[in-house]
């Protein structure tokens, strides 16, 4: 490589080292590869050893996942680089984390995340977008629904909660897995798809381990119709005074026909107040939304139906909305097709969402023009923990 201008940092867990600008390094302080941006081609690396390269065509980003074989070779040429510029790295605060670093390969990154998988029993389905940095710990297997037809995620799992002493040893396998490389997540994660379902006294039991290891905010999905159902206000200020941040719940959408042609049980109305207790507890919310579910067909209603239920979840700043573009598995059917729903192409869905986020933004009235809240893309190949 040529000789060019260097920056290196350690912020926050993260060693970052900018090489001529157009070479950027991210690794944990166990030397494990996080991103990697060669001349403006953006990479980031799973933990669970999966490669994810982005970029921004015409303003819009688009990612994919790296094949295995040019996987390793683009992550082993990023340690090959790194090993070329430690030598002129003359940061204190880097130095005692360089021969990690070095040490580092592909190969070892694979035994690192068969390790990790070994630990949760399996893979990890999905993280929200702002918990790429979190801390995973499996509270209950799978989905206790398992019947969403337009969700395959945990289909190959059978649904179980964990005791007590099982969450512990998965806390204790975590922290010798992490090592050092603890300081790089920001906060727990609960899962699988609805660990706030679990009865209260197993929470916040477990709450309380966390809290104990880690002190760090939690976040968790959940969805208001299986398991104990809603918690109660009291319930919520619980969770809330453990740690617990931010709730993501899947709407998928507002309208009622379009959850009867997903087979989601879901009545809006307990939604809604599922909602606005969490908002009464001091807890906030991220609210997944389908971007393309009901096609062509349902196109206005699902708009509509969603934005009018979202405006009236009186949410703020806190919180966050995400538009998912509507992931088609193999053999995906709505459970009554009889209208023939044509599918969206991924560029009519983009524009639905940007459809819905205008509306989202518009303010009910001049005079109430307070309840801004960020409204995001969620891409589920982006979502790999």
């Amino acid at each position: 490589m040529q000789q060019f201008e260097m920056h290196s940092k350690n912020a926050n867990g993260i060693i970052s080292i900018e090489y001529g600008r157009k070479y950027v390094y991210s690794f944990d302080l166990e030397g494990r590869l996080l991103n990697y941006i060669n001349e403006g081609r953006t990479y980031r690396r799973t933990l669970q050893n999966h490669l994810i390269f982005s970029r921004v065509v015409s303003g819009e980003r688009i990612s994919e996942e790296v094949v295995e074989k040019e996987a390793k070779y683009i992550v082993d040429q990023a340690y090959d680089e790194i090993k070329n510029i430690i030598p002129s790295i003359r940061d204190n605060d880097i130095t005692p984390f360089l021969s990690k670093i070095a040490s580092m390969n592909w190969q070892k990154l694979q035994l690192d995340a068969e390790n990790l998988t070994r630990i949760y029993s399996g893979s990890v389905p999905i993280v929200p977008p702002d918990q790429y940095f979190a801390l995973y710990v499996i509270l209950e297997r799978g989905c206790k629904w398992n019947r969403c037809n337009f969700c395959e995620l945990y289909r190959d799992r059978k649904f179980s909660t964990l005791s007590l002493k099982d969450i512990t040893k998965q806390i204790v396998d975590l922290e010798k897995f992490f090592g050092m490389g603890i300081e790089s997540r920001r906060s727990i994660f609960i899962g699988e798809a609805n660990a706030m379902s679990l009865p209260q006294e197993l929470l916040l039991s477990a709450t309380e381990l966390l809290n104990n290891h880690f002190r760090l905010p939690i976040y968790s999905f959940s969805e208001p119709f299986t398991g104990h159902g809603p918690k109660t206000v009291k319930e919520l200020q619980e969770l809330r005074n453990h740690g617990l941040k931010r709730v993501y719940i899947g709407l998928e959408s507002g309208s009622r026909k379009i959850l009867r042609l997903i087979n989601k049980p879901m009545d809006l109305n307990v939604f809604r107040d599922y909602v606005h207790r969490l908002k009464e507890s001091k807890i906030s919310v991220g609210i997944i939304v389908i971007l393309g579910i009901g096609g062509r067909n349902l196109y206005d209603e699902h708009m509509r139906n969603t934005v009018d239920i979202i405006k009236d979840l009186n949410l703020d700043s806190s919180d966050i909305v995400y538009l998912s573009p509507f992931v088609q598995y193999p053999g995906f059917n709505y459970t009554d097709d009889s209208e023939h729903i044509i599918p969206l192409s991924h560029e009519e869905m983009l524009v639905q969402g940007r459809e819905i986020r205008k509306d989202l933004l518009q303010p009910k009235s001049e005079q109430n023009n307070d309840h801004v809240f960020p409204v995001a893309l969620y891409n589920l190949l982006e979502a790999q923990y």
